[in-house]
């Protein structure tokens, strides 16, 4: 149960952030509009900031699970980067509300954080390529 709440929260506030932007979102929103009180809301997020950082989490395990599980079937540099490739096209079809949330929030000079993960994704995707290949 406190995971389905938390879960809900969640996907209401990228809903809502992806709609309203971040700045324009506030908490009572989000409550009113996963049908819950403001208290029990911040019983599970103690500020939106937290809730922002769920968001990206819970998507960023998700990407690095698509990456990890091309990275380990696709032994050439060729079929990998087609296969990553291919998996963040899909994963950015099926979470438009998150990549209209990202690129919002990639758009604010003060958020270096997402900048230093998307970095750590890639770096992340070089260093499993295989070492006998004659690009690397």
């Amino acid at each position: 149960m406190a995971k389905d709440t938390r879960d809900l929260i969640l996907k209401t506030s990228l809903k809502l952030f992806s709609e309203q932007g971040y700045h324009g979102t506030t908490m009572r929103q989000v409550a009113s509009k996963a049908s819950m009180s403001l208290g029990l809301a911040y019983r599970y997020f103690d500020s939106k900031e937290a809730i922002l950082e769920g968001i990206i989490e819970s998507h960023d395990k998700i990407l690095k699970r698509y990456i990890t599980d091309e990275v380990v079937s696709n032994p050439s540099r060729e079929d990998l980067i087609v296969n990553v490739s291919e998996s963040i096209i899909s994963l950015v079809k099926e979470n438009e509300d998150y990549l209209r949330l990202y690129w919002n929030l990639m758009l604010q000079p003060k958020i270096h954080r997402l900048k230093r993960r998307n970095i750590r994704l890639v770096n992340m995707i070089f260093l499993k390529l295989p070492k006998n290949d004659p690009f690397h």
